[in-house]
């Protein structure tokens, strides 16, 4: 459950996603579905495959397989590190797992 604070902190101010649907969303609208999740309506997703690679100085590629309602996700995020924001997210994107 994110609040304002911790969604700005963490995403950079162009942040976006491409869905699993192949649907592009930005900041504002991923901010807004952020702060609208329900506490716990996370409790039941499982994480795992974690992998990390660095993609340049203070950028990294995050890759990881989510389990949630009943389906399964492959997820990309690209981080970057700044002083001025610390590690905040650029892009992210999901492509649902056939057959699984």
């Amino acid at each position: 459950v994110y609040t304002e604070e911790a969604f700005d902190a963490e995403t950079d101010d162009n942040f976006f996603e491409i869905g699993a649907s192949g649907a592009i969303y930005g900041r504002p609208f991923l901010r807004m579905l952020a702060l609208q999740r329900p506490v716990g309506s996370s409790a039941d997703d499982q994480l795992d495959g974690w992998r990390i690679r660095q993609l340049g100085a203070d950028t990294y590629l995050v890759t990881y397989t989510l389990k949630a309602k009943g389906r399964v996700t492959r997820r990309t995020t690209i981080w970057r590190k700044n002083e001025e924001k610390g590690w905040h997210a650029l892009f992210r994107q999901g492509t649902e797992v056939q057959d699984s």
